[in-house]
């Protein structure tokens, strides 16, 4: 998954994935298991001392650590490739899985907006753009709140 503000820890999990399927292929029939646990938000209080914002969707998602740490468990015993600990975040990640990329940038382009301009408004769509496609543009691109 791709949120802007996050481009380094976006770039680590395309990393992880590749390496934790990679290892898994190399290391397949020697008994060893490799399985990559992906877990969404988790009481770790982490959050609080980074300062990190709370989402929309956090609190419904967030699971406690005792939770996260069983649900990977049993995910390696089972010697699945991938664990999603949390009933919510595990549909979410298999309902994000169908979505084309066009959507995934659809629905991050409101943040994307607000990083980088201070308004999540959208403007026109570029006139060159397929039909339909919602661009981030510039402040120029951002209609008067007047309006």
């Amino acid at each position: 998954m791709f949120v802007p503000g996050l481009a380094v820890y976006a770039a680590t999990q395309r990393f992880l994935d590749g390496f934790t399927e990679a290892l898994r292929l190399e290391l397949l029939g020697t008994g060893v298991v490799v399985t990559q646990v992906a877990p969404g938000p988790v009481d770790t209080g982490g959050d609080e001392a980074a300062q990190t914002p709370e989402g929309p969707w956090s609190a419904w998602l967030r699971i406690p650590v005792a939770r996260c740490a069983s649900e990977a468990l049993a995910g390696f015993e089972r010697a699945e490739p991938l664990v999603y600990p949390g009933r919510a975040h595990r549909w979410m990640m298999r309902l994000a899985a169908l979505l084309p990329r066009r959507t995934k940038r659809a629905v991050w382009l409101p943040t994307a907006r607000r990083l980088r301009y201070g308004t999540a408004r959208l403007g026109p769509a570029h006139p060159d753009a397929a039909p339909g496609l919602l661009l981030a543009g510039g402040p120029g691109n951002v209609r008067d709140e007047a309006s």
